[in-house]
């Protein structure tokens, strides 16, 4: 079992992207592996916002920008 626990950077994910984090976290079975990205599920708009894995924390994939 892995641990929920995670790191974030700071430039602020949105609410659901957090949401999202903690439902993908808590069911993982292996650690984030580096540039890992992961696609929101809740939010509406296309193409939906992704983040990625990078040093050791989740934030903002800026390859999508």
């Amino acid at each position: 079992m892995m641990p929920t626990e995670y790191r974030v950077r700071e430039g602020g994910l949105m609410r659901c992207c957090l949401a999202t984090l903690d439902a993908h976290m808590l069911a993982a079975t292996e650690a984030p592996k580096e540039g890992e990205t992961l696609e929101c599920r809740y939010e509406k708009n296309q193409p939906r916002p992704r983040m990625r894995w990078r040093k050791g924390a989740w934030e903002w994939n800026r390859d999508d920008l």
